[in-house]
Parts: C-alpha cells; structure tokens; sequence
C-alpha cells in the first residue's frame, strides 16, 4: 500500500517547521499542589471502597500507573488537567494545567505521551514531575499511543494511522482505515487496532508496522471503551454493547452478550468467553490475582476467573457508566472509573 502523508499536501514545508518550533515554546509549568483527594471509605458486598474526590465525568479512560509498583496513578481529563496522586493515600501531588482539550494518555521511553486534540499536538510530559519535555505537531490527532521501550507513538484520527518520532518530531507517511482505537501492548512488541475487528501489527526496531494477523468481524453495537490489552501482553479483546458476533470459527458456542477474549498472537481463536449479561462494553485484567474485571447493564463490577467464569457480581450504588478497570500491580485492588465517580476498589482476601 502507498503511503499516504497525515499532513495536508497543501502546508508548506516553512508553515510546517514554523509550526514544530511553536510547539517546542511556551511550555505550562506543573504545580507541586499536595492536595488530600481521599474520600469516604465504607465495606459493601465484601469489598473496601475509597471515593477519589474529583469530577470523575470528564476524566479520559486512560488511567496509568506511574511507576511499576503503582505507588501513584496519571489521571488526565478532558478538559487538559493532568493529576499525579498517590496511591493509597491519594494524594495529588503534581497538576498539570494544560488548558487544551485532550483526548488520551500513554507511556513512551520519552516520557508521558499526551494527546493534546486542543492544538493538534503530542505533548511528552515527565511522569515524576509532570515537567513538560517536549511538543510535537501532530495535526489531526485524535489517539496517539506508545510504548515503554518505544521512541515513537502512533498516531490516529479515526481515518488514518501515522508514526510519530518522539525524538525528531517528523510524521511518517500514513495509511487509510478505520483505527476507531490503538494499543500498544505493554511489552511494546506490538500494536493493536480496533474497529469491527482487531488488527496485529508487529513493531519492528526502526518503529515500521508489519501486518501479521486480522481477526474476524466481532463488533455489535455500541464499542464501548474499545481495545483492551491485559498488563502482561498476553489477552486482548473488543467489549461491544450488543455482544461480540457470535457462530464464528474456532469459537465457542456462546449467547449471552459474549466478550471474546483472545491470545495476542492468535486472533482467531479466543481463549474464552465472558457471558455477564447486556450491554458488556469495559473489560480489565488483573494477572496478579489471575482475574478477570467486567460490567453489565446489570452490574458494574463483575469479578470472573481467567476461564470467565464469573465469581461474584457487585451492584454498587451510584457507580454508573463505567469506563475503566485499573487493576493495580500487587494484585486485588484497582481503580474503577465510571461517569459517576473515581473508586478505589479493595476486593479483600480470596
């Protein structure tokens, strides 16, 4: 397939480096805020809930831990405010004002990865200090993901997908599609793409795609949160609110509202099925505690084993519209984010 640029052929190159120089100046500068954010805690149905007191309905689905220890979770929203808070406790001890609408949040070798839609810029920001390290003109951005061991970022807007190095700032030729969401897997050997079906693309040295596998038509319905990659790169699936498209190949028999979950490296063959009722759109994975977390129009948090037999379902007040399952790296305890609130989940002893 001929490449195709993302950059407007009509942009001369002089506007486009006026451009890149632009967005290297003016940096915001963090707030070092140490604000409580610790709310009421209270035990319901056996778990150990913590509000997180901030305005939950604008935060962007893409809640990251800080560190590998998850000693302090990025939570960034639309609105551009980027929050470092630690964890128990909760405190915020950073805030980053960014003053722009922003789309996404992911992690680089080069430092946090910002999708800034405000100005059509990726924005790399520090993860300790929120310092802002560097902006890089990305026009039309919509997502842009990376990895740990990456130093480049992926780039979409719903139509194209497109490289962008986080060193030298210059925009690979793109290719057209339907990229509705990206995700790197977080061994950063590979990108994965979301529309009526996930696509693996393999990430070579240089950061160049190779197409390696494209799974069947699963899509039904509202797509949810889209793509979501289990912490140790080894599950992906695509929750849909109607279910995902049943009577397929190697595939189980399955009717109620199924979430196929796949092997990265197999995307036609699921490993197994979550069946926990209408409108099942947020899955996360909690390799720790070998978990599967899940929703329903039911239930807004599912707990389920790694064959997707569910263990107990939790109603929870006043939790609406999920959005996000944090599961954290010590195993049984996460972050649940839905339109309603930011929780802190302690799910006890097994």
């Amino acid at each position: 397939m001929k490449p195709i640029s993302l950059l407007p052929s009509t942009i001369p190159g002089t506007i486009v480096a006026i451009l890149l120089a632009s967005a290297a100046a003016g940096a915001q500068e963090p707030k070092q805020t140490n604000k409580s954010l610790l709310g009421k805690t209270q035990t319901v149905e056996g778990l150990t809930l913590t509000a997180v007191e901030l305005p939950a309905k604008d935060v962007v689905p893409a809640l990251r831990w800080a560190d590998a220890e998850g000693t302090a979770c990025l939570v960034l929203d639309h609105n551009g405010l980027l929050r470092r808070i630690s964890v128990p406790k909760f405190i915020e001890t950073h805030q980053l004002d960014i003053g722009r609408k922003c789309e996404w949040l992911s992690i680089s070798s080069q430092g946090l990865v910002v999708s800034v839609s405000g100005s059509q810029e990726v924005w790399l920001v520090d993860a300790a200090s929120l310092r802002v390290k560097k902006k890089l003109a990305a026009p039309t951005v919509k997502q842009a993901v990376s990895g740990s061991k990456l130093s480049v970022a992926y780039v979409t807007n719903g139509k194209q997908l497109a490289t962008l190095g986080l060193v030298t700032g210059k925009m690979s030729g793109a290719v057209k599609g339907e990229f509705e969401s990206l995700a790197v897997t977080p061994d950063s050997n590979y990108l994965l793409t979301g529309s009526d079906r996930i696509t693996r693309s393999k990430i070579l040295k240089s950061g160049t795609l190779k197409v390696e596998e494209v799974g069947p038509v699963i899509a039904s319905g509202r797509r949810g949160s889209g793509l979501m990659v289990s912490p140790d790169s080894k599950w992906v699936c695509l929750p849909t609110g109607g279910g995902n498209i049943t009577g397929l190949p190697f595939h189980p028999a399955a009717k109620n509202y199924p979430t196929f979950v796949y092997p990265i490296k197999n995307l036609k063959k699921p490993d197994f099925a979550l069946e926990l009722g209408g409108y099942p759109e947020v899955v996360g994975f909690d390799p720790a505690a070998k978990l599967v977390l899940a929703q329903s129009a039911d239930f807004p948090l599912i707990v389920c084993g790694t064959t997707g037999i569910m263990q107990q379902g939790h109603r929870l007040k006043d939790v609406r519209d999920v959005r996000q399952y944090l599961a954290h790296p010590a195993g049984r305890k996460l972050l649940l984010l839905a339109a309603s609130r930011l929780t802190w989940v302690e799910l006890g002893k097994e």
